[in-house]
């Protein structure tokens, strides 16, 4: 057991460096538009990339699969990889990666909590701390930046995302206890968020985005499709190793990671202020108290 904690561990970590690196392409990518692109070669990259994974790994196809299993990872791959991956990359086109990310990450907080009568994980007086730690934080990052139009409009949406992806971390985890079958299980997500996505090219506001990509762009969206789908992969590994909460723990670091790149690629189009700083701190610490 112990072995598998620690594999485990550090496949979230690989998965975390991945997520942090992806949210700056992101930035690139959906920067004055191209949101629905973005979302969609995201999920055409990541197609291959999991059936090359399962090949690879020899761990079976669609049939070795429950029927509740199956229908679990389908609704994961709606909620998460339709809904709030939309939703994530329209915040991070109105206020950027480094004020979206810490707002996204208290996922963690939510999905642990949400845990206890849902998974039958454990209550601690850690979590409630936790909780009331972050959601000081995510005010302080409002109180102090609401002023800011784009911000106004991005924030309610990656609060929007934190509790989309909580929900997704918890039906994945529901799943792979189920079926011990990661790899099968996000090619199954992937499978089904494609055709929804693929429908909305019948709208007019979204195929214009395909025929206004210029390449630098669309190279910025390339790479963020491998690097988020690296991400995803690593995080369905190690949701099938370890529980939703040490997740978390481990996920904690990422919005100061975020933050760090951000500055480092993107610092003349994102919104970086001391305001952020402190307030993704605050995020970071109430995850770790709230998981360890």
């Amino acid at each position: 057991m112990a072995s598998q904690l620690y594999i485990g561990v550090m496949i979230a970590f690989l998965s975390s460096l991945f997520f942090a690196s992806s949210g700056v392409t992101t930035r690139r990518g959906v920067y004055g538009g191209g949101v629905y692109i973005t979302v969609l070669i995201s999920v055409i990259i990541g197609l291959p990339m999991y059936i090359l994974a399962l090949n690879i790994s020899n761990s079976g196809m669609y049939y070795d699969i429950s029927p509740e299993a199956a229908a679990l990872f389908m609704a994961a791959g709606i909620v998460h990889f339709v809904i709030g991956r939309f939703i994530l990359y329209y915040s991070i086109h109105y206020m950027g990666s480094s004020a979206s990310y810490p707002i996204m990450s208290s996922s963690n907080v939510l999905s642990a909590i949400l845990a206890i009568p849902l998974l039958g994980e454990l209550l601690t007086i850690n979590k409630v701390f936790g909780l009331l730690i972050v959601s000081l934080g995510i005010y302080l990052m409002a109180k102090g930046n609401i002023e800011i139009d784009e911000f106004r409009k991005g924030f309610p949406l990656a609060l929007t995302t934190a509790f989309v992806f909580a929900a997704s971390s918890l039906i994945v985890r529901k799943a792979l206890l189920i079926n011990n079958t990661p790899i099968t299980g996000v090619l199954i997500s992937y499978s089904t968020a494609l055709p929804f996505l693929l429908g909305l090219m019948g709208d007019y506001k979204y195929r214009s985005e395909i025929f206004s990509l210029d390449l630098k762009k669309f190279i910025y969206i390339l790479l963020n499709g491998v690097l988020v789908n690296l991400g995803q992969l690593f995080r369905y590994l190690s949701l099938n190793l370890i529980e939703v909460s040490i997740l978390g723990i481990v996920f904690s670091i990422n919005p100061l990671m975020t933050i760090f790149l951000s500055y480092l690629v993107n610092r003349e189009i994102e919104i970086i202020n001391k305001r952020i700083v402190y307030s993704a701190a605050l995020i970071v610490l109430a995850i770790t108290i709230i998981l360890v």
